[in-house]
Parts: structure tokens; C-alpha cells; sequence
């Protein structure tokens, strides 16, 4: 049964046109309140890009942007977007027509012991080696600095994590019900005998009791062993 859901999914990325340009982006993904955002490479560098879920009919890209970034970690709260590259923090926010406006963008002090992003109650926190940082959201967009977090920050992300492993099944929590339609982020990984290994991820809308109604690409990543 899994086999066959894996090459049915598959071909439909064939079917509608998916280049293998696409392989071995990061394909980072969040959920909003109302929209989906997912990284992807395009043909100037990496994208951003909005999946409205709330509207009827099949699942799409209503706006994307490039972005400075290679790879990134990713948080959203409200309409607000927030990408960690390296040692830049990006803050976007939605505009009416869920195209992605860049309001301000912050430095992050030593860089590369930063480990994961997330959203906690009203802080931003960027978890890190030598102690946590964070941004209390509920202040001025003008006033935001990362600062260290005090010992009652709030630490535990408000959002659960993905999955690494799995055959075409929800990741843990990462649904979005919108009245009787519900979108999910899924994805299958393939093996090969001469060493490679394929895991691609799609967004899938359906019925909370039914079946497939649209599915949207969003990455294949690539490994290969030697």
C-alpha cells in the first residue's frame, strides 16, 4: 500500500512538469494560522513562497520572493516570517495579497553555535551553545534586539517537529484543518541499491475524512552513500 501511495505521489511530480533542478534544496517548510510558507530554489538562488490553504480549490503558490539566503531555518507567528541564515535574522510580514514584504533584518552574534529557531509564547528564540536569545514579539518592531534569555524564558517551541523518518504520513502535528479541508506536509523516502536515497516532500489538501483533493511539490532531497 505505502509502496504504491510513494510512486503515485511521485509521478505526479513527473506528470506536472517538477524539474530535477529542484533536487537537493532545502525545501524548509512552516505552517501560519491560514498559509503555508516553504523555501525553494529558483532559478536566481532561493525563493520564498506562500500557499494560501483557507481559499477553495487546489493548493498554490499565491506570491514568492527571492531571498538572501542559502539555507535557513524558519518560525512564523501571525503573519510574520521569520528566516535565520548564517548570521542574519530576517523578519517579513505578509501584505494583503500574501506577498512577503521584508521589514527588518538583525545580526546574530556568534553565529555558528546557533542549533534551531522557534517560536516561544511571545518570544522568538534563537537557541544556541552559549545561551539562548530571544525577541519579546509583543514590543515596537522598532525596539526588537536579540537578547540573552533570562533564566524564565519560555524555551520550549510552541510548534512540533518533523519528522526525519517515514513512509507518506503526517509529520508530527504539522496539519492545518481549515473547515472540512485539512493540509498536511508529507513526504516518502526511496532507496536504491546503488546508494542513493531520495525523500520528497509535498503538501497534500483533503477532506478530514476523505480522500486526496490537491497536492503541491516542494522538494526532493538527495543523499547518497558511498
Amino acid at each position: 500500500m505505502h509502496a504504491r501511495w510513494t510512486f503515485a505521489i511521485a509521478a505526479f511530480a513527473i506528470l506536472f512538469g517538477h524539474s530535477r533542478a529542484w533536487a537537493d534544496s532545502d525545501g524548509t517548510v512552516a505552517f501560519g494560522k491560514d498559509f503555508v510558507v516553504f523555501t525553494q530554489f529558483g532559478a536566481r538562488g532561493q525563493t520564498l513562497n506562500v500557499v494560501p490553504v483557507e481559499e477553495p480549490g487546489p493548493l498554490k503558490v499565491a506570491a514568492s520572493i527571492d531571498v538572501p539566503i542559502s539555507w535557513a531555518m524558519m518560525a512564523v507567528r501571525n503573519r510574520r516570517i521569520f528566516l535565520l541564515w548564517w548570521k542574519s535574522l530576517y523578519v517579513y510580514e505578509l501584505k494583503s495579497d500574501w506577498t512577503p514584504e521584508l521589514l527588518k533584518t538583525l545580526e546574530v552574534p556568534d553565529p555558528q553555535t546557533v542549533r534551531t529557531l522557534s517560536i516561544a509564547g511571545s518570544d522568538l528564540v534563537v537557541h544556541k551553545d552559549a545561551g539562548d536569545l530571544h525577541i519579546d514579539l509583543t514590543k515596537p518592531l522598532a525596539s526588537w534586539r536579540l537578547l540573552p534569555a533570562g533564566p524564565g524564558a519560555k524555551r520550549k517551541p510552541s510548534q512540533g517537529g518533523i519528522n526525519n523518518h517515514g513512509d507518506w504520513v503526517p509529520s508530527d502535528g504539522t496539519c492545518l484543518p481549515q473547515g472540512d479541508d485539512v493540509t498536511c506536509l508529507v513526504y516518502g523516502t526511496s532507496s536504491y541499491a546503488d546508494g542513493a536515497e531520495f525523500t520528497d516532500k509535498f503538501l497534500v489538501k483533503r477532506k478530514v475524512y476523505g480522500p486526496i483533493e490537491s497536492t503541491l511539490y516542494i522538494v526532493t532531497l538527495t543523499e547518497t552513500f558511498d
